[in-house]
């Protein structure tokens, strides 16, 4: 399955290549060398490197960048790390489920003032309650998220 998956991720990104040297070529043959002075014409071909001297973006990077594809590794760490500061959400906005991603991190501002609170009236020891229900939050909201991504792997890399 997974060699299917890197063989499948192969190909989306040549043809994500093969969409951007499409586009350059275009470019290419929409200018017009005609309305140049030869001087000019003549600087700018010694200048600007063949087609085939040009260095291709094969980075995997590269290529999720180009591709609008997301890290996986970036929506674990933008949904856990905050999360230990009581702030949920920010992988679900970062994989762009802007719904769920807003829901929780308005409740999260909620959850933040009500804890304060509750921590204030109580002289700390509400925090025997608060803290195990935050970490039951981030377990919850992280295994939603590794769902979202199993379910839908053409988005990540």
């Amino acid at each position: 399955r997974q060699r299917q998956m890197c063989i499948r991720d192969s190909v989306h990104a040549a043809d994500v290549l093969g969409r951007v040297d499409e586009y350059a070529e275009r470019e290419a043959a929409q200018s017009d060398p005609l309305s140049e002075s030869p001087l000019r014409s003549e600087k700018r071909s010694r200048q600007r490197p063949s087609r085939e001297a040009r260095p291709t973006a094969t980075s995997a990077t590269v290529q999720a960048a180009i591709a609008g594809l997301h890290s996986k590794g970036t929506a674990y760490s933008l949904e856990i790390m905050p999360a230990f500061f009581g702030i949920y959400g920010l992988g679900w906005l970062y994989v762009g489920k802007t719904r769920i991603g807003g829901i929780l991190l308005a409740l999260s501002v909620g959850y933040l003032a009500l804890t304060c609170l509750l921590i204030v009236l109580t002289g700390g020891s509400s925090m025997l309650v608060t803290s195990p229900l935050g970490w039951v939050f981030i377990g919850i909201s992280v295994l939603q998220l590794n769902d979202y991504i199993l379910d839908h792997p053409d988005q990540f890399v």
